[in-house]
C-alpha cells in the first residue's frame, strides 16, 4: 500500500512539473511571437506615420508653384498600411491592441472615400481647397491614431520609441487643431 501511494504521488508530482514546464515554455513562445508581431507592426506604422506627416504638409504646390495647367495637385503619395500582409500570430497580443491595428485599414479606406468625394464633388479648381484641407485633416487623424498604436505596442513589448516620433505628434495635432479652428470660424 505504501509503495502504491508513493508511486501515485510521484506520478502526480511528475505530471504537475511537466504541466508547469509546458506552461512556462508556451508563455515564453507566445511572448516571442508577440514581440515579433510588435516589431513588424511598429516598423510598418513608422513608415505610415511618416507618410501621414508628409501628407499634412502637402498643400498641392510644387516648390510653391501650381502645375503646368495652373492648378494644385497632390505632391505626396498617400501612405498605405496593410497589416494582414505579414504572417504573424495575431492571437499572441491582446485583443484590444489587435483590434486597433486591424481596424486602422478600414479607417484609412473611409478617410480616402471622404477625401475623394470632396475632391470630385465639392472642391473646385484651381486650388481644390476643400480637398487638400480634408486630406491633411484625415491623415493627421490617422497619424495620431497610428502613433497611439505604436505607443501601445512599444509599451507592451518593451520596444524603445524613436525620438523622432515624439516630434510627429505635435505636428499632427497642430494640423488637426488648425483645421478644426478654421472650420469653427466658417
Amino acid at each position: 500500500m505504501g509503495s502504491l501511494l508513493l508511486t501515485l504521488i510521484s506520478l502526480i508530482v511528475g505530471y504537475c512539473l511537466s504541466a508547469i514546464k509546458d506552461c512556462f515554455f508556451d508563455e515564453r513562445k507566445r511572448i516571442k511571437k508577440a514581440n515579433y508581431l510588435a516589431i513588424e507592426i511598429v516598423c510598418m506604422l513608422e513608415m505610415f506615420i511618416d507618410g501621414c506627416v508628409k501628407v499634412t504638409m502637402d498643400d498641392g504646390l510644387c516648390c510653391g508653384q501650381y502645375n503646368s495647367d495652373g492648378m494644385k495637385e497632390s505632391q505626396v503619395k498617400a501612405p498605405e498600411f496593410k497589416p494582414r500582409s505579414i504572417d504573424v500570430e495575431w492571437e499572441s497580443i491582446s485583443p484590444k491592441i489587435m483590434y486597433k491595428i486591424l481596424v486602422l485599414p478600414i479607417k484609412i479606406k473611409h478617410a480616402i472615400s471622404l477625401i475623394d468625394f470632396l475632391g470630385l464633388e465639392i472642391a473646385s479648381p484651381p486650388d481644390f481647397e476643400e480637398f487638400f484641407e480634408e486630406r491633411q485633416y484625415q491623415y493627421a487623424l490617422l497619424g495620431i491614431e497610428a502613433l497611439d498604436i505604436v505607443s501601445s505596442l512599444c509599451e507592451c513589448s518593451d520596444i524603445p520609441q524613436k525620438e523622432i516620433f515624439k516630434d510627429y505628434l505635435p505636428r499632427l495635432n497642430e494640423t488637426k487643431e488648425r483645421i478644426e479652428s478654421n472650420r469653427k470660424k466658417y
